[in-house]
């Protein structure tokens, strides 16, 4: 837990440059689809949905689900546009379903204990505007 952000993901080991660290893990659904549920949600909740596309076809995945995916670190992994240590990219076929995912790696040496970030890549001036943490 980190005062000015709430929750984080700190590493419990090194991560070399280039190195796997994890799996965004939720449900895969339709962009139309993640729209609607975060109508659901409101503003009241905190949304973990990560939206992507994936040729044609824009998609989200959503780890909001407390009870399914609250075990799950990819979704606490806070922003920095400043500071990332991660990046997320998408893996277009797996083994897994032949679906698509995203996993996280390493984009520089990370040691124990560092909290592990990421770039939301959020440009919207007005969304920038209500959130000036995004410009961190």
């Amino acid at each position: 837990y980190i005062n000015e952000k709430g929750r984080a993901v700190r590493s419990l080991r090194k991560f070399s440059k280039g190195e796997y660290v994890c799996e965004y893990e939720g449900e895969l659904i339709n962009k139309r689809i993640a729209k609607e549920r975060e109508k659901l949600y409101g503003s009241n909740c905190m949304c973990y949905m990560f939206y992507f596309s994936n040729g044609s076809r824009n998609l989200c995945i959503d780890a909001t689900d407390e009870e399914r995916y609250g075990h799950t670190f990819g979704r606490l992994f806070n922003h920095s546009q400043l500071y990332p240590n991660v990046e997320p990219k998408l893996q277009k076929k797996t083994t897994l379903n032949n679906r698509p995912r995203i996993n996280f790696y390493a984009i520089s040496d990370i040691d124990v204990g560092a909290e592990l970030l990421w770039d939301y890549g959020v440009k919207d001036p007005e969304v920038v505007e209500e959130n000036p943490w995004l410009l961190l």
